[in-house]
């Protein structure tokens, strides 16, 4: 079976917009491998060309109640604050290395 960065490659292979594109509460790729995965997958997207400062736009859905309120914590970030908050370490020495800026945040309308 294929890991997720075999995956990730063919899926890029075949449709190479995606990785600038967004889900439907506006987080990339990118903003889901900081989160969650590891700095091969973060390395992958880069390279790919990824925005390293790419902003989460998260969609305001008033019937989504406390998932709403969880999507609120989400807007406005980038990919290095996801990492800072899940805690990866490598994914942030990754990030910072490089330049990923700090001080990009967008304040929730």
């Amino acid at each position: 079976a294929l890991g997720l960065n075999e995956n990730l490659l063919n899926l890029l292979k075949q449709t190479p917009t995606l990785v600038g594109t967004s889900d439907t509460i506006g987080m990339s790729a990118l903003h889901w491998a900081a989160w969650r995965s590891t700095t091969k997958t973060v390395s992958t997207l880069l390279a790919k060309g990824a925005d390293i400062d790419c902003i989460q736009k998260g969609k305001f859905v008033p019937s989504w109640g406390e998932k709403q309120r969880i999507l609120n914590t989400l807007v406005g970030k980038t990919a290095i604050h996801f990492a800072v908050e899940a805690g990866n370490q490598e994914v942030v020495r990754l990030l910072l290395e490089r330049k990923a800026r700090m001080d990009i945040l967008e304040p929730i309308e």
